[in-house]
């Protein structure tokens, strides 16, 4: 099934406009958000809604309407966990109708301490350790925030080899680029790059850009698509593996050494 974006009329909320911050201390974790939305030209009585999330982990709150919404203070998220990247999305409702319509929305907001110094943000591709995959080594899993890759617990030492082996780092992160560039592309079959919101879709896409910037081919009911998409992600995994000369030696003399598998 082609999934469609269609974000024409839904407006971007800065992110300027949320204030979201995370307050930590020995015995727990809570936060504190707002949203200023009033100079923007939405209904008055649309709701507003802000969900701090990690993956498929997530707590939504309501914070009022546009006419008058509230500061959450002090909310206690310690049950959460993933501190350190959780993220924070508004969005502004029209509920008048059975199925609400998405009037704004904001998404990836970086919470801030209570300095006002931004924490870390969320990877593009969160990393668990947590599963037995069996005898699979990784595996690539998608939620509704994107793709999350799990490492086998049953494989001994597969954090370490995950940071830092060479061998697995010119083995496994290509593959892993190309699944998802694969799902992206010929699985979800998006179209109108251009227009997408911020998301999942267009982190990945700005992420393969950086590597292969050539225009991306168009067209997925074009014959011709699938055989040009394939050459074009080969490219991005082709320059993702040259901005890397100085691990690409450490591996060759590994393996000349006899070290390597």
């Amino acid at each position: 099934m082609r999934r469609r974006f269609n974000y024409t009329d839904r407006q971007r909320i800065k992110h300027e406009n949320v204030s979201a911050k995370i307050n930590k201390t020995d015995y727990a974790v809570s936060f504190d958000a707002t949203a200023s939305l009033e100079n923007m030209n939405l209904q008055q009585d649309a709701s507003v809604y802000l969900e701090i999330y990690h993956g498929t982990v997530s707590r939504r709150y309501f914070l009022g309407t546009i006419r008058n919404n509230k500061r959450i203070s002090d909310r206690d998220i310690s049950d959460l966990g993933y501190v350190d990247y959780l993220m924070f999305r508004v969005r502004v409702v029209d509920e008048s109708n059975k199925i609400g319509l998405i009037l704004a929305a904001a998404d990836k907001i970086s919470p801030r301490d209570k300095e006002g110094k931004e924490l870390k943000q969320r990877s593009i591709l969160p990393v668990y350790w947590h599963k037995d995959l069996g005898q699979r080594i990784w595996q690539i899993e998608y939620s509704g925030d994107g793709p999350e890759i799990y490492f086998s617990k049953s494989v001994p030492g597969i954090k370490q080899m995950a940071k830092s082996d060479r061998f697995f780092f010119f083995t496994v992160y290509p593959a892993v680029i190309r699944e998802i560039l694969t799902y992206l592309f010929l699985v979800e079959e998006i179209s109108n790059l251009d227009d997408l919101d911020e998301g999942w879709q267009k982190d990945w896409i700005d992420f393969a850009r950086y590597f292969n910037p050539e225009n991306i081919p168009d067209g997925p009911d074009d014959a011709d698509y699938k055989e040009e998409i394939t050459d074009w992600i080969d490219d991005v995994i082709d320059e993702f593996c040259k901005k890397h000369p100085d691990k690409w030696k450490e591996f060759i003399s590994t393996m000349k050494e006899g070290e390597g598998v």
